[in-house]
């Protein structure tokens, strides 16, 4: 009878005392299955990107606020819209039209670079009717924005020409002679020597 008790412990050991034995850890976890928009299982589907939001609100709610009275709401709204890059661009460039001096500042001001030379093809023909606007600063904020286009701004660089020698406020004379510059090299790879200004020369 001694002996009964022990053999009978190894036993309910061995088998677990009925239940399946544990795996041990390997220290990687599964990869969650992700759902489609319909509910279904998008595993062997094209990942779905939910559209991009900006404080938990997404593009229309803050273009809807552009026309705010209030400016520091409008302020917010551009920067909202800036952030949001390529969902927040139609709306900034709707801004560069309006009427209002605020608004074409603010828009042109929450632009990111990137963003607005991606879209250099509907953004030059707005920034170039900027240029030539009544208010200095909306020149100066446009004729400078006109070099972030990079070579998809040589057609406005008979327009900058014009600018460096007729406006009437030096700074923009001044930025629109930098911005032929950054223009002419990304259009011709020539860019201006550490010497005399206005000489060019092929980078090596």
């Amino acid at each position: 009878m001694r002996n009964v008790l022990p053999i009978c412990l190894l036993v309910l050991l061995g088998a677990g005392c009925g239940t399946k034995a544990s795996q041990p850890f390997s220290g990687v976890m599964p990869a969650p299955v992700s759902a489609s928009p319909d509910g279904g299982d998008a595993q062997g589907q094209a990942s779905y990107e939910p559209p991009r939001i900006y404080q938990g609100r997404p593009a229309p709610y803050w273009a809807d606020r552009l026309a705010n009275p209030d400016p520091i709401v409008r302020q917010e709204a551009t920067l909202a819209l800036g952030r949001l890059d390529q969902d927040g661009f139609p709306h900034l460039l709707q801004g560069m039209k309006s009427n209002s001096r605020e608004m074409k500042l603010g828009a042109m001001q929450a632009v990111y670079q990137p963003v607005l030379l991606k879209h250099a093809a509907q953004a030059l023909p707005v920034l170039s009717q900027l240029a030539e606007d009544r208010d200095p600063l909306v020149r100066h904020n446009a004729v400078v924005r006109l070099a972030w286009l990079e070579k998809n701004a040589e057609s406005a660089m008979r327009l900058l020409q014009r600018i460096a020698a007729l406006d009437a406020n030096p700074d923009i004379r001044n930025a629109a002679r930098e911005s032929l510059v950054v223009i002419n090299y990304h259009v011709t790879g020539i860019k201006p020597s550490h010497g005399a200004a206005g000489h060019m020369e092929k980078p090596q």
